[in-house]
């Protein structure tokens, strides 16, 4: 979306506002949107499972206890986030 407002000339506002994410924390970030779409849904949309997110971090290169507990926590916060929003914008 990005390279196209750019090269069409205009930036949307929601681009031009956006926050700046740490980069420390792009690991968590990339697992999330990786695993979104693997969350199950049914009458409600799911949490991303726990062993979904702990396998795809450990393929990242996260190894010791303590960067995967830490990124299952973050995950978990971005997923539950997203389900809040979810929830409120699709009714």
């Amino acid at each position: 979306m990005e390279d196209r407002s750019v090269a069409a000339g205009q930036t949307p506002k929601a681009l031009q506002e956006r926050p700046e994410l740490d980069e420390r924390l792009l690991p968590y970030w990339e697992t999330f949107w990786t695993l979104h779409p693997s969350r199950p849904i049914g009458m409600n949309v799911g949490a991303i499972p726990v062993r979904d997110i702990l396998e795809y971090l450990r393929l990242t290169g996260l190894t010791t206890d303590s960067e995967l507990r830490r990124g299952i926590r973050l995950v978990n916060a971005l997923d539950s986030e997203w389900r809040e929003w979810n929830e409120k914008n699709s009714k």
